[in-house]
Parts: structure tokens; C-alpha cells; sequence
């Protein structure tokens, strides 16, 4: 396995999402129980991660990145996500480990795509018979929206950020979804810059 640092990261990232824009996502696996409880009853809701977030894809009417980091590296690691009916697929998840100011950060990335437009689902992290508890994740209606889009956050303090990004959250609850155009960190060598 080949160790990155953080700018090569961000480089290799890159291409990962412009590689994926051309490439598609990875298959869809459908669960194989047909009961949503035959499923929900083998978890235990204890499996931990960090910096769990969703990432706007190239058309997320019908698709979308889930990206998490763990303290531990995952035995079978997948996103299982349903809709509304019920109905349940599972998409396995790949390493997209890195290093980072000489510490390893183990972090997965699953591509979720052949969603339905305008249309609510949950999520959850799976790993053998540990999961995370459901989050919300919706579609885009392919139409006109709103994003909030925030400039340079590099700082010496990044509470102060985080108050500007509360507020402006705050008074724009219509927005699909955010986005930062950098620099996020003033040291992209500093892993502790990137932790707060």
C-alpha cells in the first residue's frame, strides 16, 4: 500500500472524482433477505466513525459519496441505504487510506448511485454485525437550488469559521448543500489544523 501525505492526498482525490464522473460508481448489491427486520435484527448500533459526510456528485438527483474515517481498520465495511418502502441495497465501501502529518487516517468512500430523484432515503455504516444508526440522505429534484458557499477558512481559531458557517446556515435552511473553495487550512501539513 502506498502511503500518501496530505497534498498527494488531495491530488490522488482528485482524480478519484474526475475518474469517477467518467467511470460510474461501483455496482449496486441488493440485501439478501427480503425482510427490512431479518436485516435490522443482526446489528448492534455501536459502530463509531469520524467526519461521516455526504459528497455532492456530478448529478445528485441519482447519486452520491459517502465518505467516513474510523480509528481501526473495517472487516467488510458497506453503506446500507433505503427508501421509503423499505426497500434495502448495500454498496461495499473501498480504502482510501492516507497519511497525514506522519499519522494514518483509515478512511472509506462508498459511491451510491441509481437513486431515484426527489426522494428521501437512510443510511447507515455497516461493518459484520456492527452499524452506525441511520442518517438522512435526499435527492435533488433537477431543479433550480440553493448552496451556501463559503470562501477562505483558514484560521488560527476554527470555532470562529464554525460560528460563521452556524449563522449562515441559520438563515439559509433552504440550501442543498454547501460548499468550501478554500484554503480550508492555513497548514495542509498540519494534521491538527485539519482535526479542528
Amino acid at each position: 500500500m502506498k502511503k500518501f501525505n496530505r497534498r498527494d492526498f488531495i491530488k490522488f482525490s482528485g482524480l478519484l472524482v474526475v475518474g469517477n464522473f467518467f467511470t460510474g460508481c461501483n455496482e449496486i448489491y441488493r440485501a439478501t433477505s427480503n425482510s427490512l427486520n431479518d436485516i435490522e435484527k443482526n446489528f448492534t448500533e455501536d459502530l463509531s466513525t469520524n467526519f461521516l459526510r455526504q459528497i455532492i456528485t456530478a448529478d445528485s438527483s441519482n447519486s452520491r459519496c459517502i465518505m467516513w474515517q474510523v480509528n481501526s481498520e473495517m472487516n467488510a465495511p458497506e453503506v446500507e441505504i433505503k427508501n421509503k418502502s423499505g426497500e434495502v441495497v448495500k454498496i461495499p465501501a473501498e480504502k482510501n487510506f492516507f497519511i497525514d502529518d506522519g499519522s494514518e487516517n483509515l478512511q472509506y468512500i462508498a459511491n451510491i448511485k441509481n437513486l431515484t430523484p426527489a426522494t428521501e432515503y437512510e443510511y447507515r455504516i455497516i461493518d459484520g454485525e456492527n452499524c452506525t444508526k441511520y442518517f438522512n440522505l435526499k435527492t435533488s429534484a433537477n431543479k433550480k437550488f440553493k448552496a451556501v458557499i463559503f470562501p477562505d477558512s483558514q484560521s488560527a481559531d476554527y470555532k470562529v469559521w464554525g460560528n460563521v458557517a452556524k449563522v449562515a446556515f441559520e438563515k439559509n435552511p433552504d440550501a442543498e448543500f454547501f460548499v468550501n473553495v478554500g484554503d480550508i487550512v492555513d497548514n495542509g501539513e498540519d494534521r491538527t489544523q485539519w482535526q479542528a
